[in-house]
């Protein structure tokens, strides 16, 4: 089926001429660079190409190549052979503006997620793909397309960070392989490294303070959770981007198997991301049990109600989830 659905979306991109790439609002590393890679790949052979996100682009990947030509607004009047959206698991995580929009022909959903919901006229997805970025480079080599070393740049940062720096389950002798190869084409690790993990504004540092008199244990310490409150991110003027990878200090914690952060997003509303170090915990299924999904060790959705609320809730099925099998 990928395969033939890969074939279905090369032949489209082929014969078509104007394309909006999009991605999940709130957009990560994969999903703006995917969208980037594609984009700067049709550029390559002459196609018209705008990029879109309801979000625009965080300001800790201003260093992503064209990610300022990234547009936060819709033309709605305008019209496009093809969309082309990256790392979104279901059609609605592309934002409320982008559900008025229906001046296209034909929707490519590329992905690597198996919660995947197939929303698109086509859709390319390889659950065994390291990142989103490295499907797009499989529909790209196909076109056939010079991979450019801004392109290469772009795909390296899908990878390097869904595999959590070489770290999480994901990371396979191909993500090496491949990561090797966009070093071969351009790809700095070591000025990339310093964008992503050595470039911290210091309101990310008095917020993560913050965030740190959240942790709270369970379960002999196999649970541990986090909490973002709206309140703080005002008075250290940080911008919720910057807390992204919190989640990854309680999951680092040697006892911890499943590690849960919880973002007020509003009054009684939260964003909750899981993230799981063992592989006998699955955390998409945790997360689709409350309408989320994602990836194996690392998920998320939405959550109404009281903090306290959310969080026996979520409780409630981590714990169902840690019980040792019989």
């Amino acid at each position: 089926m990928f395969e033939q659905e890969l074939e279905r979306a090369v032949k489209k991109i082929k014969e078509s001429v104007s394309f909006l790439l999009t991605c999940h609002v709130g957009p990560d590393a994969d999903a703006l660079g995917s969208v980037l890679a594609m984009g700067l790949a049709l550029k390559e052979i002459g196609k018209n190409v705008d990029w879109y996100n309801q979000d625009g682009s965080p300001s800790s990947l201003s260093f992503l190549p064209y990610v300022h030509q990234v547009k936060n607004s819709l033309e709605l009047s305008k019209n496009y052979d093809v969309v082309i959206t990256g790392d979104s698991g279901d059609i609605e995580r592309l934002g409320k503006k982008f559900l008025g929009y229906k001046n296209y022909k034909c929707l490519i959903n590329v992905d690597h997620h198996l919660t995947n919901t197939e929303f698109g006229d086509i859709n390319v997805i390889d659950i065994n793909a390291p990142s989103t970025g490295a499907v797009m480079l499989e529909i790209i080599k196909k076109l056939p397309v010079k991979v450019t070393a801004d392109i290469a740049k772009a795909v390296y940062v899908t990878l390097v960070t869904d595999t959590g720096s070489f770290q999480y389950r994901n990371t396979t002798k191909e993500a090496f392989e491949l990561a090797g190869e966009m070093v071969g084409l351009g790809a700095n690790p070591g000025d990339i490294s310093e964008e992503l993990y050595f470039s911290f504004p210091p309101a990310k540092v008095l917020l993560l303070k913050r965030v740190l008199d959240t942790l709270e244990f369970a379960l002999d310490q196999r649970y541990a959770s986090i909490v973002l409150h709206e309140k703080d991110l005002k008075e250290v003027n940080a911008s919720r981007e910057v807390a992204e990878d919190f989640i990854d200090l309680p999951r680092s914690i040697k006892p911890v198997r499943v590690a849960a952060f919880f973002k007020e997003i509003s009054k009684n509303k939260y964003k909750l991301s899981l993230r799981s170090k063992n592989k006998d915990v699955d955390v998409s299924k945790i997360c689709g049990y409350f309408g989320g999904g994602g990836h194996y060790s690392a998920s998320g959705c939405t959550l109404e109600g009281s903090l306290d609320k959310v969080k026996k809730e979520v409780f409630e099925q981590v714990q169902k989830a840690l019980i040792p099998k019989k």
